[in-house]
């Protein structure tokens, strides 16, 4: 009798199977939720925009992330583009420390499969590597990002 019982509540090879792959997206998803931390945000291709201010305005550059225009207001001002954009990323910091702090969702920047990031192996002269990394150290960018958006800007003119 309790081997009958105990066959009745055996479960079919396949039933097991789909809960097993429903705990691992569950187990997958809940991995990738806990490594949306700053680093993980900050590193998001966001698109920046540059733009001149007029003289009559004070003249200088404002940098702008429009995936925020409708979440939270900040933007980095400077006398170059440069400058601009190193204020943009310390107020992004803060803003994005603040919205996790309070559990604002944060917006994600729109990806299509043009955007979808590929692994590429170069060769640069030494000297290169170590102006990119310091400029990359400078704007809170890893050399990746720092030669993407370098690429955006020479190539991708809006």
């Amino acid at each position: 009798m309790k081997y009958r019982e105990a066959l009745a509540h055996q479960k079919d090879p396949q039933d097991l199977k789909r809960e097993e792959q429903i705990a691992l997206t569950i187990d997958v998803k809940a991995q990738i939720h806990q490594k949306k931390d700053l680093n993980y945000y900050f590193n998001l291709p966001y698109d920046i925009l540059i733009k001149k201010i007029p003289e009559s305005e004070g003249g200088g550059y404002g940098a702008f992330m429009p995936d925020f225009k409708e979440v939270a207001f900040f933007y980095g001002d400077g006398d170059s583009p440069d400058e601009a954009l190193k204020e943009l990323k310390e107020a992004f910091i803060v803003t994005l420390e603040s919205m996790m702090d309070r559990k604002v969702p944060i917006p994600e920047p729109a990806t299509d499969n043009s955007d979808k990031s590929v692994r590429l192996n170069i060769t640069l002269p030494e000297r290169i590597v170590n102006i990119l990394d310091t400029k990359a150290k400078e704007l809170c960018l890893n050399r990746s990002a720092l030669i993407a958006d370098l690429a955006r800007k020479a190539f991708m003119q809006h």
